[in-house]
């Protein structure tokens, strides 16, 4: 979950106006389904405020979290760009209102044949998606629970944390939440919490945690408790 392009932002003036007049906005409330797994792929998505996660599910039919998006980023891209492929993640709003732009997929598409400075700009977000997901993959089993999860909350602190009096709140994700974007279990999870709170690092409270010690918690993403 590193930072990266969002592709609104990544847009011309020009571009975005003529995006506007070919999607339609729409509202979706805490919790509910933007796109399903498996689903036909007949448009495409821009955030335009709130958050959202991107899950699938695994052998065993647990949620697998695979990413979370945000303000400026594009969704449900990926399948449009082959013809009649089926959604290959599900993707639902966090604990918040979510505004987003549809647009049908024939028309996206004709869309970016006609700005081809629109091709580039989503050319980019893929890359970066790539660069991380080809990052999550090389990491993945190399870390223990700890550097993972403290991994997790710096990107979480950064790209989606709140400033507070004492620190940066993150409330956009459960304990499950937190447990399944690191493939880890909720008690584990717990447990690294538990720690990471008696050494001043952060604090916990109903459904959020603030990072006190953001340079504390970087040195363990980075390196582990070492």
């Amino acid at each position: 979950m590193i930072d990266r392009g969002r592709f609104w932002s990544l847009l011309a003036p020009a571009d975005r106006d003529a995006l506007e007049r070919i999607g339609q906005r729409r509202r979706y409330g805490s919790g509910e389904v933007l796109l399903h797994q498996a689903e036909p792929s007949n448009h495409i998505l821009i955030l335009l405020s709130g958050s959202v996660k991107v899950t699938c599910s695994d052998a065993e039919g647990r949620e697998v979290v695979l990413a979370l998006r945000g303000p400026g980023d594009i969704l449900g891209e990926m399948e449009v760009m082959i013809e009649e492929a089926p959604r290959s993640a599900a993707i639902r709003t966090l604990r918040n209102e979510v505004d987003a732009l549809v647009v049908p997929a024939r028309r996206f598409v004709e869309f970016l044949d006609r700005h081809p400075a629109a091709w580039r700009s989503l050319y980019t977000v893929l890359a970066l998606r790539l660069r991380e997901a080809n990052r999550n993959a090389r990491e993945f089993g190399r870390t223990g629970v700890r550097q993972a999860l403290a991994r997790l909350l710096s990107d979480l602190a950064r790209q989606h944390g709140e400033p507070v009096e004492n620190g940066i709140a993150i409330s956009v994700l459960s304990q499950d939440e937190i447990a399944a974007c690191i493939w880890s279990s909720r008690d584990a999870v717990a447990h690294e919490l538990q720690l990471l709170r008696r050494k001043g690092i952060l604090s916990t409270g109903r459904r959020v945690v603030t990072v006190i010690d953001l340079p504390a918690l970087d040195h363990i993403a980075r390196r582990g408790d070492d």
